[in-house]
């Protein structure tokens, strides 16, 4: 929290024209979801795509189920570009803290940042992937920060908000728009969430269905059903610190839910050289 506290004093912020601090906020970016970033940012993460081509696999590599049979839980660990300023990770890896303020423009303080490991389902418990992440602290407040939480496969590029770019998708808290490989305005999905709030997003990779739950309640499923190496993924455009639990603790989403929540045909085992481990022993 110390880290977070720092920004908390008055900082200059150009981008907005007057000093913004904890009782004077910068403007909101209510249209900044919406619009998402200027085409000088949709740009640059076309041409990151080009340069560093996103994932198309349909699963997991069989070096990275390794890696999670292995570490368990801490392969999913969060990790930051380390040419990417305005992100902690603290040493447990699952507690995330935005820090960008400043004198850019709003575009380009957009972060995202991304588990280690691609989820993969866990059968004993449910067939899919799931985790959930709460808000623990928002500087400005949801008015001027905009956070999204979902998938993206790897790499990614980390100057983008989740859902923005190929092979993701994302749910935004300013709006509650859903955005799935859409740099262009999203899809109405789901009610706005901000501090205190947990966020959960599950992944049934038989069927490369997306589903999102708002504070243990299930929310909907992603329009689209694409099968991916999805990791676990969040983002934010303002100071932010989220927390992530992919299994250490109790979930508020009761996980025999999504079946029952929507009409979907039944998921079925995915076999990809055999038996996938369990993501979330318990």
């Amino acid at each position: 929290m110390r880290l977070f506290n720092k920004v908390r004093a008055e900082i200059p912020d150009e981008r907005w024209g007057y000093v913004a601090s904890a009782d004077n906020p910068p403007p909101g970016s209510a249209f900044a979801s919406f619009n998402n970033a200027p085409s000088e940012a949709y740009e640059a993460g076309l041409k990151y795509e080009r340069e560093h081509p996103p994932n198309s696999s349909l699963a997991p590599s069989s070096n990275e189920i390794e890696t999670i049979q292995s570490q368990g839980l801490n392969a999913y660990q969060f990790v930051v570009d380390p040419f990417l300023s305005g992100i902690y990770v603290n040493p447990s890896g699952f507690t995330v803290t935005f820090t960008q303020m400043g004198k850019q423009q709003p575009s380009r303080l957009d972060r995202s940042c991304f588990s280690r490991a691609p989820l993969i389902a866990d059968f004993v418990q449910r067939p899919y992937a799931y985790f959930e992440v709460t808000i623990d602290d928002l500087l400005f407040g949801s008015e001027a920060t905009v956070i999204s939480i979902g998938l993206a496969t790897s790499p990614y590029p980390p100057f983008r908000l989740i859902g923005w770019n190929q092979f993701s998708v994302g749910y935004h808290s300013d709006d509650g728009r859903l955005f799935q490989n859409d740099g262009f305005g999203g899809k109405n999905f789901g009610s706005p969430y901000s501090k205190g709030d947990t966020v959960g997003c599950g992944y049934d990779p038989a069927r490369g269905a997306v589903f999102f739950t708002l504070n243990g309640a299930f929310i909907g499923y992603a329009p689209q059903n694409e099968q991916h190496p999805y990791h676990a993924a969040v983002g934010a455009d303002g100071p932010c610190q989220l927390s992530i639990n992919v299994g250490q603790e109790p979930f508020k989403y009761n996980p025999g839910a999504p079946a029952t929540a929507v009409s979907a045909p039944a998921p079925q085992p995915w076999v990809d050289g055999g038996a996938l481990p369990p993501y979330a022993p318990r």
